[in-house]
């Protein structure tokens, strides 16, 4: 009988172990999320090219936001996502290289963008825009606009911008 007790435990404490490692994982469960179909990010020695995505928390409560951006080849580089807060010097703030999750506090902005500090690199892919708040409740907590901007031939600055998600909270 107590080797039946015993396996019976054993089978027990496996079952808590392994269900806690899976509840582990789960750190981040987005609420709502939207996608970025074109990121870009491009420089040589004349010209630049880049993908900046500006996100404000229209909430009460703190967002936390995670912002996976996928290559050519589908792999994720979390190592050349910036992200930056403004300030009132007139120069962006970074708040976090080489992470894909930040913190929007209630009713702030950031702007998340593709930089690659130094060497030559072109960079084209999409992201994917997911968040997660402390409230529960919450079913829309961003707004988002895409600015694509650079500097080309003869040094002209070129750019446009688009809204995500069509303009509406997600």
């Amino acid at each position: 009988m107590s080797k039946l007790m015993r396996a019976g435990l054993m089978s027990a404490v496996m079952v808590i172990l392994m269900c806690s490692a899976v509840f582990a994982q789960a750190d981040f469960v987005p609420q709502g999320s939207t996608t970025v179909p074109v990121m870009t990010f491009y420089a040589n020695a004349k010209y630049w090219y880049r993908t900046n995505i500006y996100l404000s928390n229209i909430t009460n409560s703190d967002v936390k936001c995670k912002v996976t951006v996928y290559d050519h080849d589908g792999i994720e580089i979390p190592q050349y996502i910036h992200v930056s807060t403004g300030n009132n010097s007139g120069s962006s703030v970074h708040i976090s290289i080489g992470a894909e999750e930040f913190d929007i506090p209630a009713h702030s902005s950031r702007m998340a963008t593709v930089k690659v500090e130094n060497g030559n690199k072109a960079i084209y892919g999409y992201a994917v825009i997911e968040w997660a708040s402390e409230d529960s409740f919450a079913r829309r907590a961003l707004i988002g606009d895409v600015r694509k901007y650079g500097l080309g031939a003869g040094g002209q600055p070129y750019g446009g911008h688009y809204p995500l998600n069509n303009g509406q909270p997600f």
